[in-house]
C-alpha cells in the first residue's frame, strides 16, 4: 500500500493501535447493538496474552506471527462479561481460508468462554474481500456449520456518510479508504490528506482524541518525501503554502514544531512521546496482569497437587488401619481357638468323655477327637 517504498510503514500495528485507542468508538461504528449493550463506565480489558496463547503456532506469515488481533473483555449493562475479537486484515488480498481462520477463533473462544458471550469483527483495510471469505461453512453427511462474522470493509464504506459522522473512527476509516483508492496517485492522495485534516479540525473532537486521530491519518495516508514536505508546510502554517519542494533539516523540523504548537495549542512530538509513555505503562500493566494470572494458575495447580497428595495420604492411612484391624481380628480368632482347644484337652485329661465335652463346648465330636489326637 505505501507509495514511498523506501519508508516501511507498519500498517498492521498502526491500525491495531488506532482500534485500541478508539475501541468504544470502533465498536459503536461496527456493531451498534453491542455498543448499546455495554457498560462503558467499566474500561475494556485487553487480553493480548490470552489471545497469543490461543493462537500460538497456528498462523504465520513471512516467518513471524501475525499480531493484528485484539481480544477484549467488556462488561455488559446486565453485569455479564462479553468477549470481542477484532481482526485487522491489511493484506492486499485476504487469504482464501480467511473464513476458516475466523471460525477457528470462534471454536477456541467456545472452548475458553461461553460461545454466547463472544463477538468477532473483521476490519479490512485493503481490497474488498470475496463474499465467500466472509463466512465459513461445512456440510459433511448431514453435519452442517454455517458461521458468519461481522465485517467492516473500509473501501466499501459510503464517503458522504463517513464525513457526516461525529464518530472519530469514521474519519480513520475514511483515511484507510482514501489511502487504498489513491495507492498509485500521490497528488490525489495529497489532496485527500489535506481534506482529512480539514474535516478533523471541523468536528470539534477533543484534543487528546484529535491528536491520536491526526497522527493515524498522517502515518497511514503516506506520501513521497517531497509531497509529505509540501503537506507539512501547508498544514502547519498557511503562510508557507507557496513554499515549493524543500529538504527538511533538523532546524526546519524544530521551526515547524514551534509553528504547529502556536497554531494548534499542542506539540505533536510531545504528544507522541506522551502516548509512547502511556503505551509502555499500559504494556507493563498488561504484563503484570498476565503474570498475576499465571501465578494464580500456578498456585491453583500447586493447591490441587497438595490436595491430591493429602487425599492419597488419607487413603493410604485408612488402608493401613484396615490391614492392621484385619490382622488383629485374625490374631484374636486364633487365640480364641487355641484357648478352646486347651480347655477340651484339659477336660479330656480329667476323664470327661468326648460326647460330653462336645455337648458342653458346643462343638462336634469329630472336632473334639481331632483336638485330643493333636494334643497327645
Amino acid at each position: 500500500m505505501p507509495t514511498d517504498r523506501k519508508k516501511a510503514i507498519d500498517y498492521d500495528g498502526l491500525t491495531k493501535d488506532f482500534v485500541t485507542s478508539f475501541f468504544p468508538s470502533f465498536i459503536q461504528i461496527s456493531n451498534p447493538a453491542l455498543y448499546a449493550a455495554v457498560d462503558w463506565s467499566v474500561p475494556p480489558v485487553f487480553l493480548e496474552q490470552e489471545l497469543y496463547n490461543m493462537m500460538k503456532g497456528r498462523y504465520w506469515m513471512k516467518g513471524k506471527k501475525k499480531l493484528t488481533d485484539k481480544l477484549a473483555r467488556l462488561r455488559l449493562l446486565n453485569g455479564n462479561d462479553h468477549y470481542v475479537l477484532v481482526h485487522v486484515e491489511f493484506q492486499h488480498r485476504p487469504e482464501d481460508d480467511f473464513g476458516k481462520r475466523m471460525f477457528t477463533y470462534f471454536v477456541l473462544a467456545f472452548l475458553k468462554h461461553d460461545a454466547h458471550a463472544f463477538t468477532a469483527i473483521a476490519f479490512f483495510t485493503g481490497a474488498a474481500p470475496k463474499k465467500s471469505q466472509l463466512a465459513y461453512g461445512l456440510d459433511i453427511f448431514g453435519t452442517k456449520v454455517n458461521y458468519k462474522f461481522i465485517s467492516l470493509v473500509a473501501v466499501e464504506q459510503d464517503e458522504a456518510r463517513l464525513i457526516r459522522s461525529r464518530n472519530p473512527v469514521a474519519l480513520g476509516i475514511l483515511a484507510v479508504k482514501y489511502a487504498y483508492e489513491t495507492e498509485k496517485m500521490p497528488e490525489k492522495r495529497l489532496f485527500y490528506k489535506r481534506k482529512l485534516f480539514e474535516i478533523a479540525a471541523s468536528k470539534g473532537i477533543k484534543r487528546p482524541e484529535l491528536v491520536k486521530l491526526l497522527i493515524f491519518v498522517r502515518d497511514f495516508v503516506n506520501l513521497p518525501p517531497n509531497l509529505e514536505n509540501k503537506f507539512l508546510t501547508e498544514t502547519l502554517d498557511s503562510s508557507t503554502s507557496k513554499i515549493e519542494e524543500m529538504i527538511i533539516s533538523t532546524g526546519t523540523k524544530k521551526m515547524f514544531e514551534v509553528w504547529y504548537e502556536r497554531a494548534h495549542g499542542f506539540s505533536p512530538k510531545k504528544e507522541i512521546a506522551k502516548m509512547k509513555r502511556e503505551r509502555e505503562a499500559a504494556k507493563k500493566r498488561e504484563d503484570a496482569a498476565a503474570e498475576r494470572e499465571a501465578a494464580a494458575i500456578r498456585e491453583a495447580a500447586a493447591a490441587a497437587i497438595r490436595e491430591a497428595a493429602a487425599a492419597a495420604a488419607i487413603r493410604e492411612a485408612a488402608a493401613a488401619a484396615a490391614i492392621r484391624e484385619a490382622a488383629a481380628a485374625a490374631e484374636r480368632e486364633a487365640t480364641a481357638i487355641q484357648e478352646k482347644e486347651n480347655t477340651i484337652y484339659v477336660l479330656y485329661s480329667n476323664g470327661v468323655s468326648i460326647p460330653l465335652i462336645a455337648t458342653s463346648m458346643g462343638v462336634s465330636e469329630d472336632f473334639v477327637a481331632q483336638v485330643v489326637s493333636k494334643k497327645k
